[in-house]
């Protein structure tokens, strides 16, 4: 580990979790006085989460918060554990004896459910296992995803179904100089897809579309975006809804300018479908049409539902993602809430019915739910320390040596992995990109990575 152990006396917390949350809430913490030291576990063998695995490989703009989260990493109270996983190769009770506080920060890694008939066919995916396919997860080394039906479906109407229907569209040459995973831009560069729905259950007022991700989509080369202009005929709740929102105007404007929008010479589309909900998937083996129901929207404005009306459409296609959200997953030993998919917190305090547990501390999106851009977790990180610095005069006082933890650890033949080995990692990772002409070239397997430390052991 990094030279700088901290001492008995010193103050230390510890982060579970390496994205954004854990991140920013390791800012504010080493910037606090007294003096504090910070440990981040990661069960990966690489940081920061989400921005390396979750964010869109052609939105580097976006990864550039990692120049940030580099600085933090290289803090003389930083010390990084990576290829630890807490909960699984040492539990947070055996931890709690190093620690004045625990945070917990893993973020949302489980798909929201929308389980169909037709579910187990070929063809169907989660956002999430898609996302991370191209981003190089290790879990998804072994992912594959079929683009050779003419068809694809995209179930969701949010930042993330944007996202995954323009890698869908966007030509392979443009994603080949992003850090994409070798093995998606492979199979993007053979897609013979032509066309693309985007199926949402409510009308286009109520999407969670970001005006910027929508004008991505309209300005692919060689594509055609359609809506049909009915939809944009708003029952009087809708008008509603949009007056005064100036978010909501911009992007139903994109809408409205759809309909009288120059098609360009090509047969390829992406069709925005609202007011439909699928129901079923058909097909033997592999899948081969999405069944969708028409709904009708009511009740007041702002809490408008999807009513079924009971008419419905079998929609031709051979691929289908859905892209309904994500949410967090129970972590051993903790409370968990299964239907919100958060651990349950007060004031960031982790809580067992109405009692806090000392010590221990959420933070992100496994707290509050997977929702908000990456500047809403940089708020909550900071309202998290200044929650715990208030608590510090009644946290209980670590009880062993750090030395402790990393022998413990050793004799489980775990082998962590600290943030100067990471920067090896990171430095090779972006010289095997330049060699190909791209940002980088992620490793992804166990193999990768260990190969790499044989080599430079």
């Amino acid at each position: 580990m990094k030279k700088g152990t901290p001492k008995d006396k010193s103050l230390r917390v510890a982060i579970v979790g390496s994205g954004p949350a854990s991140f920013f809430s390791a800012r504010d913490l080493l910037k606090a006085k007294p003096k504090i030291t910070v440990d981040v576990f990661e069960k990966l063998y690489t940081p920061y989460g989400l921005v390396r695995y979750g964010v869109s490989p052609d939105h580097q703009h976006t990864k550039k918060v990692i120049k940030q989260f580099e600085k933090i990493g290289e803090h003389e109270r930083f010390h990084f554990w990576g290829h630890v996983n807490v909960g699984k190769d040492i539990s947070i009770d055996a931890l709690r004896p190093f620690y004045h506080a625990i945070i917990i920060a893993t973020g949302a890694e489980v798909d929201q459910s929308l389980v169909l008939p037709g579910d187990e066919l070929s063809g169907v995916h989660a956002s999430l296992a898609f996302v991370s396919w191209v981003n190089g997860h290790p879990d998804f080394v072994d992912h594959h995803v079929d683009c050779s039906h003419p068809t694809a479906v995209v179930i969701g109407n949010g930042n993330v179904a944007l996202d995954i229907a323009r890698l869908l569209a966007k030509p392979p040459q443009e994603l080949k100089r992003t850090d994409i995973a070798e093995p998606a831009l492979k199979a993007l560069a053979k897609s013979r897809i032509q066309t693309i729905y985007v199926i949402g259950r409510r009308g286009p007022v109520q999407t969670s579309f970001r005006y910027p991700e929508l004008c991505e989509i309209i300005s692919l080369p060689d594509w055609n975006v359609e809506i049909d202009p009915r939809h944009l005929d708003l029952n009087p709740e809708s008008l509603e809804e949009l007056n005064g929102v100036l978010i909501k105007q911009k992007v139903h404007a994109v809408f409205q300018n759809l309909v009288n929008r120059k098609s360009v010479p090509s047969n390829k589309k992406i069709v925005f479908r609202f007011l439909q909900s699928p129901v079923k998937i058909k097909g033997e083996k592999e899948v081969e049409a999405l069944v969708l129901e028409n709904n009708i929207l009511k009740g007041r404005a702002g809490k408008q539902r999807p009513e079924p009306t009971g008419q419905t459409e079998s929609l031709p296609c051979g691929l289908i993602i859905k892209s309904i959200g994500s949410q967090g997953g129970p972590f051993s030993l903790l409370p968990f809430n299964t239907k919100t998919g958060v651990i349950p917190t007060h004031d960031h305090r982790i809580i067992d019915g109405d009692k806090s547990i000392p010590g221990l501390y959420a933070v992100g999106w496994i707290a509050g739910g997977a929702k908000g851009l990456i500047g809403h977790t940089k708020r909550q990180a900071k309202e998290m320390v200044q929650t715990l610095l208030g608590d510090l005069p009644s946290l209980p006082s670590p009880e062993l040596d750090l030395k402790n933890l990393l022998s413990l650890l050793q004799t489980k033949h775990i082998g962590v992995i600290d943030f100067d080995q990471w920067k090896k990692i990171d430095h090779e990772e972006v010289r095997r990109g330049l060699e190909q002409g791209c940002v980088r070239k992620k490793f992804v397997t166990q193999k990768d990575f260990s190969s790499f430390f044989e080599k430079h052991s």
